[in-house]
């Protein structure tokens, strides 16, 4: 189905091969997930895939790329789209209709099919990703997560024999994950081609069925599933998150780690040895040292999107303080991005007070607060518009009036921190979606704000990554306090020392982030699953609960 013979690209501009000497075949029915660190050139390998490489990017191609019979090479594009469905890792990059209906159709519609056979394939393509219902929906007003699945459903209504998605999990909470995961599986059965490079490998590791991890732009591991535990020293080296059931199996109970299959709780359980009297992960970092200095206060706020006939927050009250690190969960749509805009003032509350050290909000703005909040959005391309990655660090400074010494010396080191090295002189957008997502945390950075505000920042990060981001928070000792949205329970377990679960618009629970994130009740009342760790914690006696796989690792052990 699937054919790559010796196949490399260049980037116009660049000087270093994105893929490099690429080979491999892919049989009809088969789902791939190519997985590596950001910047590795696992996108680029989609495009070509999906005929975007070399009809519309500029570079160099060597090599040949067949798919169903047709040569990418010599194909049309439009030829191409017929057979391979592509889904980007930012939906917005591909939605460009007002309503879901009109975006689903157009594709269809330019296929020249009948009005009822299009009408059809809408219904059909909304029910498999779980948005019946929607087809009337402006596209603009949709979260983050919704748009994702309305992508993959544009994509599925023109019937393709391949799809290619990136990422296409990555805006997700775990109840839309579980739909798109599930409709994936289904679509395989009928014996479509997938391909699906993601990060978040314990999302969608049940349903693969082959393993491919690039490095440096070169495919370096092409395995079977079953293989993953006996190769985990790769992804650890590489910087990737080995999927929590494969280390437990592996760790725990070395000599029947193959047994693993995936993605079931009970098939780990019993590879967990019966001993009783497990002691769990005591905390050390406590919530934030007791009240401190109020940074932030929202009071009774409510909000909705003009056009919308429901409220996007209802009565919500937050008081954040120096020392807080917030992260907010809930589902999509549930208000957490809606939330964050407030807190930077680029909406106004309909009702309700708010307030930022004294600083009340004036028409959607904190009145004299310029440079005190920086907010990274989920797109960071929404904030990306300057030629070059120093220039982007550069921009907020200059209108801050930070001078050119100032500047150089702030930009240096964060460009270190964020592991931007080499990057400087690049445009922005011909970076990876990782790599654009750190510069868009480097520019907000670059103003040193006081509140940080961060919507989704480890979307498109491999563990490391995220990891590094963590830490190159941690040392900005200008910050005051952080409030970030996130899907990633492990983030938030790691980094956070408060949290919010919301939905429906309102705060359900607010506390320190280990009593909230270990409260199972809580969790699922928010549309939320809790970590495999805090699952089998539960089943098998630890307590306190592990929150992570370490720490259930560790519990396990006796090295706690």
């Amino acid at each position: 189905m699937i054919t790559f013979e010796s196949v490399s690209f260049k980037y116009a501009g660049r000087s270093e091969l994105s893929v490099q000497d690429v080979s491999f075949s892919v049989p009809r029915g088969q789902c791939v997930l190519v997985t590596g660190r950001t910047g590795c050139g696992k996108s680029t390998l989609l495009k070509m895939l999906g005929g975007i490489i070399p009809h519309e990017s500029a570079g160099e191609m060597r090599g040949v790329v067949v798919v169903n019979g047709i040569d990418t090479r010599t194909s049309s594009l439009p030829y191409i789209s017929q057979y391979v469905g592509m889904v980007f890792q930012s939906p917005d990059d591909q939605l460009f209709c007002n309503s879901v209906r009109d975006e689903i159709s157009f594709g269809p519609e330019n296929l020249g099919l009948p009005p009822a056979e299009v009408r059809k394939r809408v219904e059909e393509a909304l029910a498999q990703v779980g948005l019946e219902g929607f087809e009337e929906r402006q596209t603009s007003s949709l979260s983050g997560g919704q748009k994702q699945r309305v992508a993959i459903a544009s994509q599925l209504a023109m019937g393709p024999v391949v799809l290619a998605l990136d990422e296409p999990v990555s805006q997700l909470d775990p109840a839309g994950t579980a739909e798109i995961v599930k409709c994936l599986d289904d679509l395989k059965q009928r014996g479509i081609t997938i391909v699906l490079v993601e990060h978040r490998v314990d999302d969608v590791i049940g349903i693969v069925d082959r393993i491919m991890v690039m490095d440096q732009g070169r495919v370096v591991l092409d395995i079977d599933r079953k293989d993953l535990p006996v190769h985990t020293e790769v992804f650890k080296t590489l910087g990737l998150k080995v999927p929590d059931a494969v280390q437990i199996a592996w760790t725990v109970c070395r000599g029947r780690a193959m047994e693993w299959t995936g993605n079931l709780v009970d098939e780990v359980i019993k590879l967990i040895p019966s001993n009783q009297g497990f002691f769990g992960y005591e905390s050390r970092a406590g919530n934030n040292g007791g009240k401190k200095r109020r940074v932030a206060s929202l009071r009774d706020i409510s909000f909705a999107y003009s056009g919308a006939s429901e409220l996007a927050l209802k009565g919500v009250s937050l008081e954040i303080y120096s020392g807080d690190i917030i992260a907010i969960m809930g589902r999509n749509g549930s208000g957490k991005s809606t939330l964050l805009s407030i807190l930077a003032g680029l909406n106004q509350p309909a009702s309700g007070s708010a307030d930022m050290n004294g600083l009340g909000s004036l028409k959607g703005r904190w009145h004299g607060s310029t440079g005190r909040t920086g907010m990274v959005f989920q797109n960071p391309d929404l904030q990306l518009f300057e030629d070059s990655v120093w220039a982007e660090l550069e921009f907020g400074q200059k209108n801050l009036g930070v001078d050119k010494a100032g500047r150089m010396f702030r930009n240096r080191s964060l460009v270190g921190m964020l592991r931007l090295e080499g990057l400087e002189r690049i445009p922005p957008h011909a970076l990876s979606s990782g790599q654009r997502l750190r510069v868009a945390i480097g520019a907000v950075l670059a103003m040193d704000p006081r509140l940080l505000l961060l919507d989704e920042p480890t979307t498109g990060q491999n563990e490391e990554n995220i990891c590094n981001l963590i830490r190159t928070i941690r040392k900005e000792t200008g910050i005051e306090a952080v409030v970030f949205c996130t899907h990633d329970f492990g983030t938030a377990v790691r980094f956070a020392n408060r949290a919010l679960l919301m939905k429906e618009g309102r705060i359900i629970a607010d506390g320190p982030a280990r009593e909230v994130l270990a409260d199972e009740e809580a969790l699922r009342e928010a549309g939320l699953l809790p970590s495999l760790s805090l699952v089998l914690s539960g089943k098998i006696g630890i307590s306190p609960p592990a929150l992570t796989v370490e720490e259930f690792i560790g519990a396990v052990n006796g090295t706690s």
